[in-house]
């Protein structure tokens, strides 16, 4: 099929809905589709955009620079000399509603809850017969859309949770006797920096790898930057899985407030972070925090589920990892097999065009 991912992300960009994309991209073309992606014009050029992410199986890219309004007109103007497209996904509503208008076909992905004008635009798109198919990435938030009214298209409202790339497991985990604890990942609100610096000053023997910001932005962030902690500040998404290859946990303190980028609106009832997915694949073990949603994810058998506010019990999680490194590892191989099984960017792909 040709296809159109009409994206509402700066490509490139160091958020995770660029990430997103560009790994649906990659996904739905090595599946044999024309595929191109239809994006925001990033701020920083980049020599390598594939690159950039480790994309492996290139797909067309068109950016369309977006500094004001106008920037919708001409992202739509393009759009329209690309309708001849069998298929239009996205996760960005205008340009689907304006495919609907066109008598095109569309899937529709959901990561959040939309508010004010998108959900009256909605409520207009949900009831166009060209609408195949609505995708959201968690039970919980397929309950908040169904407890809507919001008409279901002819091919439902499917829960297809996110995804990762597969690095293949890390050797030598838990080998060595100081641990190494590992956190990539944005330092907005709700995403648990503080915890892991905190978590840093108890266990001064392990050391502590992030990425995702640096040294300057803990002291900016009134955090205390101790000896045993490395930051690498923003890597590029691809890189992303080698840094975090020579950990033996992964953690995951989500706040019980989470932000999206830009510290905009609480998603902690229905997100899907891609982060746990990228955790699960290197098969490492994984901290994390108790919220509802995210046992859609992890269990017992596949993480740590601890207290979000509750820092004696974070550290007593990692107390208990590393006095028991037999367990340490099972839970890491746990998490991968589950990833393999349900998780990867192959799998995702080809639920979202099932039957289509």
């Amino acid at each position: 099929m040709k296809l159109i991912y009409a994206a509402g992300s700066k490509i490139p960009s160091n958020t995770a809905n660029s990430v997103h994309v560009m790994r649906m991209c990659e996904a739905l073309a090595g599946h044999g589709h024309d595929v191109t992606l239809l994006a925001k014009q990033g701020d920083a050029a980049v020599g390598d955009v594939f690159g950039h992410y480790g994309i492996r199986v290139r797909f067309g890219i068109e950016t369309v620079p977006f500094a004001n309004r106008s920037g919708l007109l001409g992202y739509l103007r393009r759009l329209d000399g690309l309708l001849d497209a069998d298929l239009i996904i996205g996760r960005y509503l205008y340009p689907l509603v304006l495919a609907q208008v066109r008598g095109r076909r569309t899937v529709y992905e959901s990561h959040v809850l939309p508010t004010g004008r998108q959900r009256l635009l909605e409520r207009w798109y949900f009831s166009r017969p060209g609408v195949l198919r609505h995708v959201v990435i968690t039970e919980a938030l397929k309950r908040r859309y169904d407890a809507t009214g919001l008409p279901e298209p002819v091919a439902g409202r499917v829960v297809i949770p996110d995804a990762a790339v597969d690095p293949g497991p890390s050797a030598g985990t838990g080998e060595q006797e100081n641990l190494v604890i590992g956190y990539a990942g944005g330092w907005y609100a709700g995403r648990g920096i503080e915890l892991i610096a905190d978590l840093a000053t108890r266990f001064p023997q392990h050391r502590f790898r992030i990425a995702g910001g640096d040294a300057a932005g803990l002291g900016r962030l009134g955090l205390q930057v101790t000896s045993n902690m490395s930051c690498a500040g923003y890597l590029p998404h691809g890189q992303v899985a080698e840094f975090l290859k020579p950990c033996d946990i992964l953690v995951a303190p989500y706040r019980c407030r989470v932000s999206a980028y830009g510290d905009a609106g609480d998603i902690s009832e229905f997100f899907s972070p891609m982060k746990l997915f990228e955790y699960m694949a290197l098969g490492k073990a994984i901290v994390c925090s108790d919220l509802p949603v995210l046992h859609e994810i992890l269990d017992e058998t596949t993480g740590v589920l601890v207290d979000a506010g509750d820092v004696e019990a974070w550290v007593r999680a990692l107390e208990r990892l590393d006095a028991d490194r037999d367990e340490l590892r099972r839970l890491g191989h746990a998490a991968r097999d589950r990833f393999v099984a349900r998780h990867t960017w192959e799998q995702r792909s080809r639920r979202l065009l099932a039957g289509l």
